[in-house]
């Protein structure tokens, strides 16, 4: 998620000066800017909130960012006016840079300790990035980027800090024009962005140039508050801008693709919101004023402003301890979790500052405060070492990288089950005329006497049919409009265990099922073509085969790139492929397997390949994208994907681990009824080829039969994972699921399943 920051540059100066335009207007209070104190106070508390909760809402309330970036240019201008450029740049870099190193110090340990006991590379020579942040300060995945995803910010201040006075300069000379041709970038650069080929310039330099202009306005606004450029407005002609930019939000809202309904994903979005509530809060500057420097606000809004970088760098750590607790103990409902997770990264966030706020003193020159001594024992250093070595136990010890309480929920310490084989896609379908009495019969629509009896007689089906199939054990779900049945039958074969219920499933190639409607609800926002070809991907830059291959090539696997685990690479060193990257680039040394378009070649690559691209086009990665649209939406509590690691790039192709009654709600939702998709997306997501089986996001599945008019019908549509099957019989309405404990591609496992369909179509219609 792209996180709206908190302004680290925002420190006072001292007392303004006799011609700074706030004096004149009676904002200064004991030589405080206490407007200025409560739009940080404001924007840094909707930070914390926006990580916490993750609801897109919270971003349409108080644009932090921009605001933020007033106060910065507001007070940046201050400063170059009474010093040397220089000097002005040194001092905020130092501010800056300062509680930068001291929290790499800790991530850079709490990432090297994971990525060595995950067996994952520690990207030293990003290293740089933490030391000077012209770009992005990066580090493992192994916390699912949430440990420095928000550091974005850290590279645009740095740019903008570098950039300063020669914006000043401008806007003072020809303030107009200046301003006029920033606003007119920020679109511009959003219209670059929706070409797909953006020549020279890939998507992701668009988008942080992007950054770097939209903030640019925002600092550029505050030059002027600080000049007195907007003392002609008067209060009404705010409250109007408000209204105007608020109107014109709305309208772009409503009418232009914004990824997951963020602001902060959208540019042009952003500008409009960032300019209704600065606006509005210029309207309100002087009771704004007044509220700082009233008795019962000045404390707080002091404090946040004195530590707002240590709030900013250490909250992210703060809210994935607080929720790993949260996991470990189980608590959840809701109402309690919410209120629960607010509670303890706000008591986090106060231990953090009272741990490491020294550093940020240090950095700015002030004498470090403490009201009590036991405030000043934690502010020494030694003390915060000791705690830093203490939280990061913390973090690091759980080696794995789902959430802490997701441990219990594998079945207590139940041994995870490996596929012996990788995925393979079911055997070409071969359609046989229909029995005239199958042909005529209605599509099945139980009554509820009827659904009693069939959920009833479900168990000894199940036991009935794998005795005489020969399956050693499965989990089977079935699923309607009001039938819904989990059950078990057999045991493990590599622990003699019998198959319960509760068991978890490793859907392997069955999260395609996810990748590919993601594509096409995405598609539905304009934002991927999937007729068109592949754009452009920031982290595979200049591969040659992206203009002749296409998304649909990529989710019907005719794409021609061969499956990453058939490589010479992978073959030769399977820990050369540790994540998607790697993963393509195996492929793509290996060159195409077929024109793209002419044949079909199921290759776990193109979905690797639309992770990437679902990353490049949202922003976000790809599970925080499942959690966001589907696991958290859906419900699904006990449903995660795990992180790439050594031989598994996972990603858009797999790595989703579940268990069955989550699977049935994911498989109702997507294949019956395709939540988020439009009703043309849903049609070519299920447009199988009859020769072939293989559809652009499913997979037809039989048994297959030939209408009185001689058209294929397939009995379900869906996806399969290695020993995984979940699918949707229409002419049943029935949502099916069925986990074997062998590879479904070993011993008949697909025959079998097509067994399993014809009994419960059997017993539909009989009950």
């Amino acid at each position: 998620m792209s996180p709206t920051v908190v302004n680290a540059m925002a420190a006072q100066d001292g007392t303004p000066g006799p011609t700074d335009t706030a004096d004149h207007r009676g904002l200064v209070r004991g030589g405080r800017e206490t407007f200025l104190d409560v739009v940080r106070a404001v924007a840094i508390i909707r930070v914390v909130a926006w990580h916490t909760f993750g609801a897109a809402a919270i971003t349409y309330f108080v644009a932090a960012m921009p605001a933020m970036f007033f106060v910065t240019g507001s007070l940046l201008a201050k400063s170059l006016r009474r010093r040397p450029p220089k000097t002005v740049l040194v001092d905020r870099f130092r501010r800056l840079l300062v509680p930068l190193w001291a929290f790499a110090l800790v991530a850079w340990l709490a990432m090297a300790v994971a990525a060595r006991n995950q067996g994952a590379d520690l990207p030293l020579h990003k290293a740089w990035t933490w030391v000077f942040p012209l770009t992005d300060p990066v580090g493992t995945e192994w916390e699912g980027g949430w440990l420095t995803s928000h550091l974005w910010y850290l590279r645009t201040v740095t740019w903008l800090l570098l950039l300063s006075p020669l914006l000043l300069r401008a806007v003072r000379a020809r303030r107009d024009l200046t301003l006029a041709v920033a606003v007119a970038g920020v679109f511009a650069l959003d219209l670059l962005g929706r070409w797909g080929d953006a020549g020279p310039l890939d998507q992701r330099m668009i988008w942080v140039t992007g950054d770097i202009v939209l903030y640019a306005v925002f600092l550029l606004g505050g030059f002027l508050h600080r000049d007195g450029g907007l003392q002609r407005m008067t209060r009404r002609g705010w409250i109007a801008v408000a209204v105007v930019a608020g109107v014109a939000a709305a309208v772009w809202r409503v009418t232009q693709p914004v990824p997951l309904g963020v602001v902060n994903n959208s540019h042009p979005l952003h500008l409009l919101v960032g300019t209704a509530w600065l606006a509005a809060a210029l309207a309100a500057e002087r009771p704004l004023a007044r509220l700082g420097a009233s008795r019962l606000a000045r404390g707080p809004i002091r404090a946040i402003g004195r530590r707002s970088l240590t709030i900013y760098l250490w909250h992210t750590a703060v809210i994935i301890v607080a929720v790993n607790l949260l996991e470990a103990r189980g608590i959840d409902g809701s109402w309690l979790r919410p209120v629960a997770l607010a509670g303890l990264t706000g008591l986090g966030i106060m231990v953090a500052v009272g741990l490491f706020g020294w550093i940020e003193d240090l950095a700015v020159g002030r004498r470090q405060i403490g009201p009590t001594r036991f405030t000043a024992l934690l502010a020494r250093p030694a003390i915060s070492l000791v705690a830093l070595a203490a939280i990061a136990a913390a973090v690091i010890l759980p080696t794995d990288p789902r959430p802490e309480g997701a441990e219990a929920a594998v079945g207590g310490g139940q041994p995870q089950r490996r596929p012996p084989i990788p995925s393979s896609p079911p055997p070409a379908p071969r359609f046989e005329a229909s029995e005239p009495d199958a042909e005529s019969a209605p599509p099945v629509s139980l009554a509820p006497q009827q659904e009693h009896r069939f959920v009833g007689q479900l168990g000894a089906l199940v036991d009935r049919w794998a005795e005489e199939t020969g399956v050693g054990g499965a989990l089977v779900g079935v699923a309607g409009p009001s039938v819904r049945w989990t059950g078990a039958t057999g045991s493990r074969p590599d622990t003699g265990d019998p198959v319960r219920p509760g068991d978890r499933i490793d859907l392997a190639s069955l999260t395609k099922l996810f990748t590919a409607a993601l594509v096409h609800r995405f598609a539905d926002e304009g934002l991927i073509d999937i007729a068109g070809p592949v754009p452009r991907l920031s982290v595979l830059p200049d591969v040659p085969y992206w203009t002749d291959i296409t998304v649909e090539q990529l989710l019907d696997h005719s794409s021609g790139l061969i499956n990453y685990l058939d490589t010479d690479e992978y073959a030769a060193d399977p820990d050369s492929v540790y994540d998607p990257v790697s993963g393509v680039r195996a492929s793509l040394a290996q060159g195409l397997a077929a024109d793209p378009g002419n044949a079909y070649l199921y290759s776990s690559t193109n979905y690797l390949v639309l992770g990437l691209l679902l990353e490049e086009v949202t922003r976000h990665t790809y599970s925080d994208l499942l959690a966001e649209i589907y696991f958290r939406p859906l419900g699904l509590r006990d449903t995660i994907h795990r992180a790439p690691e050594v031989t598994s790039p996972r990603g858009g192709t797999a790595g989703i681990d579940t268990i069955l009654p989550d699977l049935l709600t994911a498989g109702t939702a997507i294949l019956r009824d395709h939540v988020g998709l439009s009703s043309t997306a849903y049609r070519h997501m299920t447009s199988v080829d009859t020769n072939s089986g293989f559809g652009p996001g499913t997979f037809g599945f039989c048994p297959c039969r030939l209408d009185s008019g001689g058209t294929p019908q397939f009995f379900a549509l869906g996806y399969y994972g290695a020993t995984t099957l979940l699918s949707y019989a229409p002419s049943l309405d029935l949502v099916i699921a069925v986990d074997l404990v062998d590879s479904l591609g070993h011993n008949g496992g697909y025959a079998a399943v097509s067994t399993l369909y014809e009994m419960i179509e059997e017993l539909a219609r009989s009950s």
